[in-house]
């Protein structure tokens, strides 16, 4: 209970499940730390901007893109007297990942991280002009003062074009292999969602494999496939790294 009471400490509250805003900051920012249930993809354009996450501070580049789950406790700290411009992308996780298909997983760049792989990717000149169009044209759909009819349709699609493009870049960048395709590799999706949202808890491997209703064994052996590690291993390694995050407070 005493580590859900520090999680509890530093959530942000976002009150909708979807929004995207362009900001600009002319006397650069000191952020707090936090967490939310919502995911998030947050744009850099300017330099001069570092990231705390997991523990350690990044110097972030222009021209960067950050994924952050549920999970990550984070903030972002831009130096005084500069121009802070970034596009920040907020979404629930269940309303995009209806449109992943067994091929596809739009959320694979929030779930799947192996040890080695970053969730800052810093982008090319010509994965920018891929991007920060999409990026553009959503903020312009979700901010125009009258909505259209089917408007909310195109955010959720160009938001799936997102995705795509990142987990693309997300595995060339972090050198991951093309994940195994099948329902299967949904269902440890949903594993690792549970685990994310009950890590403080008691869990055993048993309790995982009831949930998807899979064998301890077959569950084991495609978690490894999937994430690398194993279930339980897996667990332990999350709870260490939240215990960190919060001790740094």
């Amino acid at each position: 209970m005493g580590r859900e009471r520090e999680r509890q400490h530093y959530l942000e509250d976002i009150p909708y499940n979807f929004s995207i805003t362009h900001d600009v900051s002319d006397d650069g920012l000191c952020g707090v730390f936090h967490i939310h249930y919502v995911f998030e993809l947050l744009l850099i354009l300017s330099d001069g901007v570092q990231i705390d996450l997991d523990e350690e501070r990044y110097s972030v580049p222009r021209d960067t893109v950050i994924m952050y789950s549920h999970t990550d406790l984070h903030r972002a700290i831009a130096r005084r007297n500069h121009t802070y411009d970034r596009y920040i992308l907020y979404f629930c996780p269940e309303e995009i990942d209806i449109f992943s298909s067994e091929q596809t997983h739009l959320l694979e760049c929030f779930y799947h991280r192996p040890s080695h792989a970053s969730p800052i990717l810093p982008l090319t000149p010509e994965q920018k002009t891929v991007l920060l169009p999409l990026f553009e044209a959503l903020n312009r759909v979700y901010n125009q003062p009258q909505p259209l009819p089917g408007d909310t349709l195109l955010e959720r699609t160009l938001v799936c074009q997102i995705l795509i493009y990142l987990n693309r870049y997300y595995r060339a960048y972090n050198n991951l292999p093309e994940m195994t395709a099948g329902a299967d590799t949904r269902v440890i999706y949903k594993v690792l969602t549970y685990i994310a949202e009950h890590y403080t808890e008691k869990l055993t491997l048993s309790d995982l494999a009831q949930q998807v209703f899979l064998s301890n064994h077959y569950l084991c052996r495609r978690f490894k496939q999937v994430v690398g590690i194993s279930p339980m291993d897996y667990v332990a390694n999350l709870r260490m790294t939240k215990a960190k995050e919060l001790l740094i407070q």
